[in-house]
């Protein structure tokens, strides 16, 4: 149940996040939401529209 609540609480904070066009803290926010529950498609799908439209690369995060 906790995992669950983390979850919400990562994809509402990480779409905030783009909204406000804090892309590198967006991604890397959908990728928690992602690692916490790898069988979700929606932050799958946000963490691409995230990378399309910031240009934000796998790998670009390391230094972040």
């Amino acid at each position: 149940m906790l995992k669950d609540q983390q979850y919400a609480d990562a994809i509402a904070k990480a779409d905030q996040l783009f909204q406000e066009g804090d892309f590198e803290n967006a991604l890397k926010t959908f990728q928690t939401a992602a690692d916490l529950k790898p069988n979700e498609q929606y932050p799958k799908d946000k963490i691409a529209n995230v990378r399309r439209v910031s240009g934000i690369e796998d790998g670009d995060l390391s230094e972040v």
